[in-house]
């Protein structure tokens, strides 16, 4: 970490991005390694997503700094903004892909939705283009 004016700036300051965790590298070859058609370190707007599963699944991996309540609260606000722009989000506490079982479950859910598609996908009406055109709005 650099050190300025006696404050130190983390590499996401520095550089514009963060360094991938354990478990986002380990979720990532599970993900490949399942076909699953994935985009990681996203920019949606202002927010910058660990994953993006065909264009409107949000996955996001929670490590230990997400457990204070100013960061719950904050993550709250973060999913209802995506939400509220088309996305579906998920969040998948690290601690629960450290061991195969747990991060086969979570490989098997994201396979599961994004088999499903996006919500209203199958409801009378729903156009998808409407979707990838507001995803596309959003992400730029």
């Amino acid at each position: 970490m650099k050190q300025r004016s006696g404050r130190r700036y983390t590499s996401k300051e520095i550089w514009g991005y963060h360094e991938d965790t354990a478990s986002e590298l380990k979720l990532a070859r599970a993900l490949k390694k399942a076909g699953v058609c994935f985009e990681r370190e996203v920019p949606i707007n202002r927010f910058i997503v660990d994953f993006l599963v065909d264009g409107w699944l949000v996955v996001e991996v929670d490590g230990w700094s997400h457990l204070t309540a100013s960061r719950q609260l904050e993550d709250t606000k973060r999913q209802s903004e995506l939400e509220s722009w088309g996305f579906s989000v998920i969040r998948i506490p690290a601690m629960e892909i450290s061991h195969r079982a747990g991060l086969k479950q979570w490989v098997n859910k994201i396979v599961k939705l994004s088999k499903q598609g996006p919500p209203g996908l199958n409801q009378t009406g729903f156009e998808n283009i409407h979707l990838k055109q507001a995803v596309e709005r959003v992400r730029r």
